[in-house]
């Protein structure tokens, strides 16, 4: 019985000791960024291409300062004028 009780005791002490551990390495909240849903991106690890955000894509839209080739069907592109279909 007494075994059980500190292997239990032991295993408490484990795992409060990790929680601390991991709570004291993470980053605090306020520190990192937020980004709105026209700002953000996929930032995918080794990118072979540069992100453009839903913002960033209808400033080029508007202002013309890009190509932007148009991949989805005609008649998805007829039918909404968003960049889903």
């Amino acid at each position: 019985m007494r075994a059980r009780i500190r292997r239990t005791a032991l295993l408490l002490i484990a795992l409060v000791a990790a929680i601390g551990v991991s709570l004291a390495s993470a980053e605090p909240v306020a520190s990192q960024t937020s980004k709105t849903i026209g700002e953000g991106t996929l930032e995918e690890p080794n990118e072979k291409t540069v992100e453009v955000s839903t913002e960033d894509l209808r400033r080029i839209l508007a202002d013309g300062s890009a190509v932007v080739f148009d991949k989805r069907s005609r008649t998805c592109r007829r039918a909404t004028r968003s960049f889903t279909c």
